[in-house]
């Protein structure tokens, strides 16, 4: 028995079965951040080609035309924190709390107001 104890000391097994490993806390750190890397190569450009060519936007409504530019700006708000966030999980925080704040913020802040007008151009109807 004391032989049992000393090996598990010595490999530091964790006593409690849920922890995971520190493995699979590297591959879920790597699938985070091939995740939001996507997002933010296919957000940003998109939305930035939405602000600038206003595909098709003639047969629309002029509320239609403003949600839908509210909407590509909320979402490139939201976006363009990304690289930051990427940074975080790689290598920790390290801008210190009040960063931490504004950025949880206006991230939070874009995010209601995308669903928000998501919302609204969903219950709004063209006459």
């Amino acid at each position: 028995m004391e032989q049992l104890n000393s090996s598990a000391a010595t490999f530091n097994i964790s006593s409690t079965p849920g922890d995971p490993s520190p493995a699979s806390w590297a591959s879920i750190k790597l699938v985070s951040v091939v995740v939001v890397s996507i997002c933010f190569l296919l957000g940003v450009p998109g939305n930035i080609a939405v602000i600038i060519l206003k595909p098709n936007w003639q047969h629309l409504s002029s509320l239609s035309q403003s949600l839908m530019l509210n909407l590509a700006i909320s979402d490139l708000i939201c976006l363009l924190p990304l690289p930051l966030w990427i940074y975080t999980f790689v290598k920790g925080w390290t801008l210190g709390l009040v960063a931490c704040k504004l950025l949880a913020y206006f991230m939070y802040c874009s995010l209601y107001s995308s669903l928000l007008t998501v919302t609204v151009l969903s219950v709004q109807r063209p006459p």
